[in-house]
């Protein structure tokens, strides 16, 4: 009778830590892929999507094809535009209507994994900012006169860059005068190691 009891407490034992663990594998599953049509669009094509693009707000349509075309043209990334995202109080800079915490909303949008979030308000982060990333999710002001720089830089940084001391590479700070739009030697080195097709 003991022997049998011990069998059935096992037995649940094991079906409970099987089923929390199914459920912690479809939760981290759907993390990923917030969006199921994304992991659908992967299967269908058979291509693997690099980052997937997605409105923050308002945002014009042409910012949202110049950010494919931008990370196309220097990163050789494939990207896929994704619908709107709209953004909770949450993510507002307190007494603010026009500008979102750049951390706060990365944090409350994890889920969406590897995206290109381009907002319609100004960024903060310590100060204001034009854009920022976790390492794996990215933010950018849809401003067209800072977009393309903004966007490449912080790409890089997902790339394990970190900022650069040349001004004239892309990975420098406060250096709009002598920044070339392309990267440095010493950064395009480090940079073509997490890349699949090496830049040039």
């Amino acid at each position: 009778m003991n022997t049998l009891l011990r069998i059935i407490v096992l037995a649940f034992v094991f079906y409970f830590a099987i089923d929390v663990y199914s459920r912690n594998r479809s939760t981290a599953k759907q993390a990923h892929y917030a969006d199921p049509k994304e992991h659908d669009e992967e299967k269908k094509t058979g291509d693997i999507v690099d980052f997937y693009i997605r409105p923050l707000g308002d945002v014009e349509e042409s910012d949202l094809h110049d950010a494919v075309k931008f990370l196309k043209d220097f990163y050789n990334y494939r990207c896929l535009i994704q619908p709107k995202v709209k953004i909770t109080q949450s993510m507002k800079v307190k007494g603010t209507d026009d500008m979102l915490k750049a951390e706060d909303v990365l944090h409350e949008l994890a889920g969406y994994g590897k995206t290109v979030f381009i907002a319609d308000k100004r960024l903060w982060h310590i100060s204001e900012c034009k854009g920022y990333t976790n390492g794996t999710t990215v933010i950018v002001k849809g401003d067209k006169s800072i977009m393309k720089e903004t966007l490449l830089h912080e790409i890089g940084h997902t790339l394990g860059l970190r900022h650069c001391d040349n001004l004239s590479c892309i990975m420098a700070i406060n250096n709009d005068e002598e920044e070339t739009g392309k990267f440095c030697r010493k950064c395009r080195k480090k940079a073509n190691k997490g890349l699949k097709k090496p830049l040039k």
